[in-house]
């Protein structure tokens, strides 16, 4: 069944606990491989064994955040309009990352795809394409922080619509008060 964002999410809960720390990956301040790997490894969803990089080339990770950042900033911005920019990308990023492998449950007579994601880049690049897909209805889910000085990623999963305009009280104040001041600015500006 078709969601299209306007009514309650289902997922399935590793699904979940993936979109929420594919979220948390955008938005961290990253360290070390081994801070990027424990945060996908904790993730149901993750095969053994996890694909790990060697600890001196934790940089890496950064570029993925990085594509990862502007994907997620797209759909924020564009909503379901982000679907075609970002739709291929995905899916070259998929094709190349995540393990696929057929199984047939003798007991049930039922055929699955069994997806193994095996390593970082391809935690977050099937969060993503959760995210793309369509009878889903999570595409407008994804928000950033309103405050100009903060710009973090947020995903809502309960309720109806989209995320709130701020990751916390703090920051629309902020917000707030830079508004206010910008408006008082003009208005000195147009009396001179």
């Amino acid at each position: 069944m078709a969601n299209f964002g306007k009514g309650p999410i289902f997922l399935h809960p590793a699904e979940r606990q993936l979109l929420e720390a594919t979220v948390a990956f955008a938005n961290m301040n990253v360290r070390s491989a081994a801070q990027v790997e424990k945060l996908f490894m904790a993730v149901p969803l993750t095969a053994r064994p996890f694909k790990v990089i060697p600890r001196k080339d934790w940089r890496a990770y950064l570029e993925d955040q990085a594509t990862l950042r502007l994907w997620l900033a797209k759909l924020a911005d564009l909503g379901e309009a982000a679907r075609p920019l970002v739709g291929p990308e995905v899916a070259r990023r998929l094709n190349r990352t995540v393990t696929v492998r057929l199984t047939y449950d003798a007991d049930r007579h039922e055929m699955k795809a069994v997806s193994f994601l095996d390593g970082v880049e391809a935690c977050w690049s099937y969060a993503v394409g959760l995210l793309l897909d369509r009878t889903r209805g999570l595409t407008t889910r994804v928000g950033r922080c309103g405050w100009d000085r903060c710009g973090r990623f947020q995903l809502s999963l309960g309720g109806r619509g989209r995320p709130r305009m701020y990751c916390s009280d703090a920051h629309r104040r902020q917000a707030e008060f830079a508004r206010r001041k910008e408006k008082r600015r003009r208005k000195r500006g147009e009396k001179t």
